[in-house]
């Protein structure tokens, strides 16, 4: 299985990198078989999906785990297939024809948020899983300054006092909100205010940062979606 809690569906844009880690099964002793992940893509013009396999065959050798990068630039699906995706699902399959994973599906977001933050985070199979924030966000820096006094031989005059600031701290702090998600986003999401490690991506890199949440404020729509507040 691929070691995650996120539902099985996501939305996703076309610029924003995606991974799943697939855990490989106990396998039986004799021969090694070998996996290799497949995408099977789905098409604006209705006409029939297509599966092409994707990177290196791997040996299936038990309790391994494999990094799968499934994002849509990363794949090359603007252009491998010569016609525009509208959805794409990753799997694994064996020996080339056998799926033992379950399937992820992925479909590109068309909307344009004026707010998009991508967040990975290590989950509880400690793994990595990616969300992306797509609500209101506002951003603080805050300083922090250390003086004190200093014995001076010379005489105290107005440049030169024995007040002196020894150090500065700066700290910059984002409240996000996630935008509206369903019901299975919910729990999924437990996790990412649960992990130990959570990154920012900033310009193409990953930024470590605090999550320094101290309480959740969850608010539903009159359709079961939910939208949550990060600090």
């Amino acid at each position: 299985q691929f070691l995650t809690w996120q539902p099985y569906r996501k939305i996703t844009t076309k610029e924003t990198n995606e991974i799943l880690f697939f855990l490989v099964p106990d396998q039986p002793a004799g021969r090694t078989k070998n996996g290799q992940l497949n995408i099977r893509a789905y098409f604006k013009d209705g006409s029939a999906p297509q599966i092409r396999t994707f990177g290196n065959p791997f040996a299936l050798q038990s309790f391994n785990v494999i990094e799968c990068s499934v994002g849509f630039n990363q794949l090359g699906l603007g252009s491998l297939f010569g016609k525009e995706v509208k959805q794409w699902d990753a799997f694994i399959v064996q020996d080339g024809t056998l799926p033992i994973s379950e399937v992820r599906s992925f479909i590109p977001d068309v909307k344009s948020y004026i707010n998009n933050k991508v967040f990975y985070y290590r989950n509880s199979f400690s793994a990595y899983d990616i969300v992306r924030f797509t609500g209101v966000s506002e951003s603080t820096t805050e300083y922090e300054l250390t003086t004190g006094l200093v014995v001076l031989d010379e005489e105290y005059t107005e440049s030169n006092s024995p007040l002196r600031q020894f150090q500065v701290k700066e700290s910059f702090k984002v409240k996000a909100s996630s935008g509206w998600f369903t019901k299975e986003w919910k729990e999924a999401l437990r996790d990412f205010l649960l992990s130990p490690e959570i990154y920012e991506v900033l310009e193409g890199r990953l930024i470590r940062i605090l999550n320094d949440t101290k309480s959740v404020t969850l608010y539903r729509d009159k359709v079961y979606n939910y939208s949550l507040d990060l600090e």
